[in-house]
């Protein structure tokens, strides 16, 4: 018998860690009804995973049945900031793209996603070299392990748990889209999320509602102003802003269901700009009454 060989190599680095998980997966499975359903969306979710990912400047380590791992190597604990941004940033996107499209899937259960993040200081790379000519790429470390248990955890939009590193270091340079509160777990969701085990659970935070409450309808007016002209005047993106673009490439560019989704969202997009074009004459015209009626996510603006 011939067996094929293998040339593993090793090294050592650090990083942050990003673990995607889909939100009650087991539940989809298990059901009959939803069951095809689950079995179109997760090929789906592996394509746009990895292109995420690859479009934030990261590796896409591996597909773990209903979700990933990715790997974004941080050598100078200088650059921590802005990696954990960009890991922020991908997340808002890829929860941002299931929530509104749902990937183009027709189901009768809502997906949606979990995401732990980590930074990895002791990081194993385990490198695998196969006789056919691929190679194989694994990460390990107690970071590796405390991110996949922060994506069961399920927080509010985007649904990201961070650990203590990354909280600090978003402190820094934060994407103003998502915004984190210091989460203590209690004696039961110790046991529940993290086995019993304390380590890496001191300082955790989870994604909150960014929506002030208390916004005078003068503020939000012109905070809207300036958005929807900057959309308008389409300005050219920073060379070191590029994420948004290499996302929306990849995706015109991609399988036809990827078109549709991308499309089906840029609708949802013009169309929520024009809700808040007609906001804004409502109040050009005086016409507070109808402001003070609006509402995001169910919460009133103005109250």
């Amino acid at each position: 018998m011939k067996f094929a060989t293998e040339d593993f190599s090793f090294k050592r680095s650090r990083g942050v860690v990003w673990v995607c998980d889909l939100s009650e997966s087991s539940k989809h499975l298990n059901d009959n009804a939803t069951a095809n359903e689950i079995e179109e969306f997760l090929p789906r979710l592996h394509w746009l995973g990895r292109t995420v990912v690859e479009a934030a400047g990261g590796d896409f380590v591996k597909w773990t049945g209903d979700g990933f791992l990715a790997w974004f190597e941080t050598p100078l604990h200088r650059e921590l900031a802005d990696r954990a941004r960009d890991v922020v940033e991908a997340i808002w996107h890829l929860s941002a793209t299931v929530n509104v499209t749902q990937l183009c899937v027709q189901s009768k259960r809502k997906f949606r996603l979990r995401h732990g993040v980590t930074f990895e200081q002791d990081a194993l790379l385990t490198t695998i070299a196969h006789s056919d000519g691929h190679k194989s790429f694994d990460i390990t470390g107690r970071g590796v392990v405390l991110a996949f248990r922060l994506s069961g955890v399920g927080a509010v939009f985007p649904g990201a748990t961070i650990d203590a590193t990354i909280a600090k270091a978003l402190k820094q340079v934060p994407f103003q889209h998502v915004c984190f509160k210091g989460w203590i777990p209690s004696h039961d969701q110790l046991l529940r999320f993290f086995k019993g085990e304390k380590w890496g659970t001191r300082g955790l935070s989870v994604s909150v509602k960014c929506l002030k409450r208390n916004q005078l309808p003068e503020t939000f007016v012109r905070n809207t102003r300036r958005l929807i002209a900057s959309v308008e005047m389409a300005k050219e993106v920073p060379p070191c802003k590029l994420f948004s673009r290499n996302y929306s490439q990849a995706m015109v560019r991609g399988p036809k269901w990827a078109q549709e989704v991308f499309s089906k969202e840029t609708d949802f997009i013009l169309a929520s700009l024009g809700t808040l074009k007609d906001l804004t004459e409502h109040f050009s015209k005086g016409d507070l009454a109808a402001l003070s009626k609006i509402k995001i996510n169910g919460l009133e603006l103005f109250k």
